[in-house]
């Protein structure tokens, strides 16, 4: 798979990821009668193509219902601009 689908696919929020670091907290952006308050931070991300640095959300309901091994939060954004050293090999 070439770069372009992947982060096509990471775009779409389908492929899983892990938060490595973040570069700002979550703050809150609105308030939502249904889901709650949604907040948003950006993260160095991690998958099994790399790292990468995203915009991500999150609401009240998607915390309150998250599973336990799994991050409740949807990329919003690729970053640009933003070089992520990485220095971490896959065997």
């Amino acid at each position: 798979m070439d770069m372009t689908q992947i982060n096509k696919l990471r775009k779409a929020n389908q492929l899983p990821f892990k938060v490595v670091n973040w570069l700002e907290q979550l703050t809150p952006v609105m308030v939502h009668d249904e889901f709650g308050t949604m907040y948003k931070g950006r993260i160095i991300a991690e998958d099994d193509y790399g790292r990468y640095a995203a915009t991500v959300g999150v609401t009240d309901q998607l915390m309150a219902t998250m599973v336990c091994s799994s991050a409740p939060f949807r990329i919003l954004k690729m970053e640009r601009g933003i070089l992520v050293f990485d220095n971490h090999k896959k065997n």
